[in-house]
């Protein structure tokens, strides 16, 4: 038989598949690991075991790829601590092999309810390790922004230790236009991927979730911007498809502000749809403010 283990992230996406049974030949044929669709999909999106005599005539089954190895039994268990879902384990039987019975699903549940309690915990000490080396992260980048009365190394620093701290493909701040005004001027200073477009050089393009912080002055976030309903509202400037063709689906931002007075934003991109964590948002919330700081005094240090 062969057997695999996912874990999910905060979408019930899934996020790490390992798997036993198959050789390393067997492996390099496949096209990718799978991706939490069809029968995979099934276990996770109902929270409840599945199985199935032969994988072909299951009416979620979506096949396989060209080149993988035969399989026709099924048994899928979701993994779920308090109520949380965390990943699932997948055990499947080659043609000729007898299908999996009762007793099988029963025992496969059981070790599965301990294997969740194990990745719950693992899952709450790397949170745990994360919030503190973000904690230690945000110290360095507030001793280097208050170290600096240069406003390009203010924004650099910001924005490219920012983006790798929060796992995202492209980071920028756009400053507003004017003073006391809520219209977004070009982008002062962006990050990104080597494999993502930059946008730095689209100087009149506005971004919906970019406009919505500015106007709100209130960070703003988008788990999907192709589903966001909100950024059709044509009184926020910005083209809803603008994100899509730069290579984004997720976007965070928040405003830069110095008493009631906007000074612009900081924006995050994400290449797939993504659930922001408490911790993104406390932490580019927090970057932001010792930004705005340095941005008020370089401003004022300009005018002496």
């Amino acid at each position: 038989p062969y057997g695999a283990a996912a874990t999910v992230d905060e979408m019930a996406s899934v996020d790490n598949f390992l798997h036993r049974g198959l050789t390393p030949e067997q492996v390099s044929m496949l096209p990718h690991y799978p991706e939490g669709k069809g029968l995979l999909g099934l276990v996770l999106n109902d929270r409840r075991a599945v199985r199935s005599d032969d994988i072909a005539e299951h009416p979620d089954s979506i096949g396989f790829p060209l080149n993988h190895v035969p399989m026709k039994s099924f048994l899928g268990v979701p993994m779920i601590h308090r109520g949380r879902l965390v990943g699932a384990i997948y055990l499947t039987k080659p043609p000729g092999r007898p299908p999996f019975t009762d007793l099988d699903q029963e025992f496969v549940e059981t070790m599965t309810a301990f294997a969740a309690v194990g990745v719950s915990n693992a899952l709450l000490f790397a949170a745990e390790t994360e919030r503190a080396e973000r904690t230690v992260l945000l110290a360095e980048i507030s001793a280097k922004i208050r170290r600096s009365l240069d406003l390009a190394d203010v924004l650099g620093i910001t924005v490219e230790t920012l983006a790798r701290a929060t796992g995202v493909d492209r980071c920028f701040i756009r400053l507003v236009a004017e003073p006391a005004s809520s219209m977004l001027g070009e982008i002062a200073h962006e990050w990104h991927a080597p494999d993502v477009l930059g946008i730095s050089h689209e100087h009149d393009r506005q971004y919906p979730v970019s406009s919505l912080a500015a106007m709100s002055r209130t960070t703003q976030w988008s788990v999907d911007v192709t589903k966001d309903e909100r950024l059709l509202d044509p009184s926020v400037m910005g083209e809803p498809s603008d994100p899509a063709k730069a290579q984004t689906r997720a976007v965070l931002s928040t405003p830069l502000k110095w008493g009631d007075e906007l000074l612009g934003v900081v924006t995050v991109h994400s290449r797939k749809p993504r659930q922001w964590a408490r911790s993104d948002i406390a932490l580019i919330e927090a970057a932001a403010q010792e930004v705005s700081i340095a941005l008020h005094h370089a401003r004022m240090y300009g005018d002496a």
